[in-house]
């Protein structure tokens, strides 16, 4: 029997993973939330560091 790999996977000792986000912001009234420079800054760096 033949396992195939699975694409995009990283596989190491014990484990097999393959993670995928798909990441939506939707306010309630669709408010701006990110109102100012600063903040839109701010999450353009954590989305990064992620």
């Amino acid at each position: 029997m033949t396992k195939e790999k699975i694409q995009d996977a990283v596989y190491t000792r014990r484990y097999i993973y393959n993670f995928h986000y798909h990441l939506i912001w939707v306010t309630k009234y669709r408010h701006q939330t990110f109102s100012t420079k600063e903040l839109i800054d701010e999450m353009k760096d954590i989305l990064r560091i992620v």
